[in-house]
């Protein structure tokens, strides 16, 4: 009897420490990849960021918890690069390697954008901010107009957000600690393995944390099921939290900037403007969408009726993304 309690606690020892490696290994593996950004050096100081393709400039700025690989997985998703665009995803403050003192604010961090541009040359774009990105995006309209031929909001942020009850309540004292950063990325190994065991399981369980009540959970699910690029786009989702360490500073930043966010005056916009959001979003309210159609002198609004936060899949996507490159063509000049 005790011999086999000896060898059940070995094998139970082993096990744990070949999970705690094989962690090891793949959270390396993060940092290896995310080191494929560039970095330039402005006289706003270093921005991380990648650039694809050729066409119309991009800028597409990232959400929260992002990094240039958010941007670049949202331009996938959207086929930009196959509609024949060039994509700048920069790392915004605080994310990967662009250091928050780059610009805490979304006006120093939109100068920072301009200033990125400068270095490579680019001296149009259209400009593109998804959800936490938002304010960023409407700075940069606001104060560099000279640059920017149209303004895309996704899902995105423009007013005062507090964030969800369910993300303070139910996960607020993880997300938020300084001292959860590696059990952090432990659960997001643990999920990105979840996600390729049972991808319906957690893609049900992403809806449910971003989604308001009205989403149709089932309905978007099986759409989902039947479009592998849509699957593997939310299984990558889930891994781009991690490695969590080089994305809380900028996120920490987003989430006390937003909170005392001022109005801002969006009347002095005049370039074409698209605004496109889920009446479903849980984590962005459609509110935000309808204040910038409101007050944008003659924005556009595109309502994508089950749409949840992740735009880019689900069974509104496909006409979605024809009217958001349309739009694109229509106002670069393509």
């Amino acid at each position: 009897m005790n011999l086999f309690i000896g060898i059940s606690i070995a094998v139970i020892i082993g096990f744990l420490f070949l999970a705690f490696y094989r962690f090891i290994r793949w959270r390396k593996g993060l940092f290896r990849r995310l080191n494929n950004g560039r970095i330039t050096e402005t006289d706003r100081g270093k921005i991380e960021y990648v650039c694809i393709g050729e066409g119309p400039t991009v800028l597409l700025l990232h959400g929260s918890m992002g990094g240039w690989d958010q941007g670049i997985l949202i331009a996938d998703g959207l086929d930009l690069v196959k509609h024949g665009f060039t994509v700048v995803s920069p790392s915004r403050p605080g994310y990967a390697r662009t250091p928050i003192e780059v610009g805490k604010t979304p006006e120093a961090a939109a100068d920072a954008m301009a200033a990125l541009l400068d270095n490579l040359n680019i001296k149009t774009v259209i400009v593109f901010g998804f959800s936490g990105g938002g304010p960023t995006a409407l700075q940069f309209t606001l104060r560099h107009p000279n640059y920017t031929q149209a303004l895309v909001m996704f899902a995105a942020i423009s007013g005062q957000q507090v964030q969800p009850e369910r993300t303070t309540e139910r996960f607020g004292w993880l997300i938020f600690s300084k001292y959860s950063i590696w059990l952090l990325d432990m659960i997001v190994w643990f999920m990105t393995g979840i996600a390729r065991l049972f991808p319906s399981w957690t893609i049900k369980l992403l809806f449910n944390s971003t989604a308001n009540e009205n989403f149709r959970t089932q309905e978007e699910l099986e759409h989902i099921m039947k479009h592998s690029k849509q699957v593997a786009s939310l299984q990558k989702l889930i891994q781009l939290n991690s490695p969590f360490s080089i994305r809380k500073p900028g996120l920490d930043n987003d989430l006390k900037t937003v909170v005392h966010l001022p109005v801002y005056p969006l009347e002095h916009i005049t370039c074409p403007t698209l605004v496109v959001h889920g009446r479903a979003d849980g984590n962005v309210p459609f509110s935000h969408a309808e204040f910038v159609v409101g007050t944008i002198p003659n924005a556009e609004m595109y309502v994508v009726e089950n749409g949840g936060h992740f735009l880019w899949t689900g069974s509104g996507a496909d006409q979605m993304q024809s009217v958001i490159i349309n739009f694109l063509k229509d106002n670069s000049g393509k």
